[in-house]
């Protein structure tokens, strides 16, 4: 994946469903009329950073402490595991992973990722071990 000029290392489809994660939470915590706005930007290190805030009734500190606890879920019907992969996936990856929420006015999410500052080895690899690895 590569956003910015920094870039972040990771699998698309893997950092995409965590982002989309975090957007359809807050979405589903939105009441009608209520606003779900999605950020991202480019720290001055040229970390990623995407930050997802709601304006739905947000959550008490009894909840919030719970959040990202597998198969705990503060919704009806939820599973618990979407936002404990999200917290996984971006930490596994060196980033940071942050929920701030208070009861009635909203809760507000921040991803940072760190800039992608080396290769992998299929990146780095010469043309003829690229070969010998298809």
């Amino acid at each position: 994946m590569q956003t910015g000029q920094g870039g972040v290392t990771g699998d698309i489809g893997e950092l995409v469903e965590a982002l989309a994660n975090v957007v359809l939470n807050a979405i589903e915590a939105t009441p009608p009329g209520g606003a779900v706005f999605v950020a991202t930007y480019e720290g001055r290190d040229e970390s990623q950073h995407w930050t997802v805030q709601d304006t739905g009734p947000g959550m008490p500190q009894t909840v919030l402490r719970r959040v990202g606890t597998p198969f705990f879920s503060n919704r009806v019907g939820g599973s618990g595991i979407g936002t404990a992969l999200v917290r996984e996936v971006i930490e596994r990856r060196g980033g940071d992973y942050s929920i701030e929420s208070k009861l009635g006015s909203g809760t507000f999410v921040s991803i940072r990722l760190p800039r992608a500052t080396t290769k992998t080895k299929r990146d780095t690899a010469s043309p003829e071990s690229k070969e010998n690895a298809a």
